[in-house]
């Protein structure tokens, strides 16, 4: 069998090539790593594996200084419009963004922001803090997700804790990697 070492900063990302690997039946064992430090980590943790090549990069690595993490998803914010301000929105409070022509409009439970943010680049910033693109015209959060509910046609759709009377489409070719991320 195979061994196989998943690195990407995206933990959505690693889930999909993860379902990828298994799928083919080939690869045994699956390590994942958020950067390539945890990922020389993981290496060095099990040398008995590891190439001499692997273990001149590992020491060439392990000697470099520490780079600094990224800001907690609490303490980032999306900066976004509202009565005329500039207001900073952290990126835990959002449930979900919904593309709206040129624009986004991000919903908290309680209020709705506009953004002159892409809706693709909106994507790859709050990918990285669980959230995930479930049809061209929306970004969920999935820890807000509460039910997943086929409807007439096989249409799915979400249902968000903290958002009433809004169900949020889930695109066809993306049901199966929103129902794998979400354990169903």
């Amino acid at each position: 069998m195979l061994r196989a070492l998943i690195v990407d900063d995206e933990a959505p990302a690693r889930f999909e090539l993860r379902s990828l690997l298994e799928e083919t039946g080939r690869v045994g064992t699956i390590t994942e790593a958020s950067s390539a430090r945890d990922a020389v980590t993981s290496l060095v943790k099990s040398r008995e594996h590891v190439t001499d090549g692997i273990d001149v990069i590992c020491l060439k690595v392990a000697a470099a200084p520490a780079v600094s993490s990224a800001p907690a998803a609490g303490s980032e914010r999306i900066p976004v419009e509202k009565g005329g301000h500039k207001v900073l929105v952290p990126i835990n409070q959002i449930r979900y963004v919904e593309a709206k022509d040129d624009y986004s409009c991000i919903y908290t439970a309680d209020d709705r922001f506009l953004s002159t943010i892409s809706l693709a680049k909106l994507e790859q910033r709050l990918t990285p803090h669980g959230f995930y693109r479930v049809h061209r015209g929306y970004i969920v959060n999935l820890e807000y997700v509460q039910d997943f509910v086929t409807v007439s046609g096989g249409v799915v759709q979400l249902g968000l804790r903290g958002v009433e009377d809004k169900k949020i489409p889930v695109s066809r070719r993306r049901v199966v990697a929103v129902k794998r991320m979400l354990g169903l």
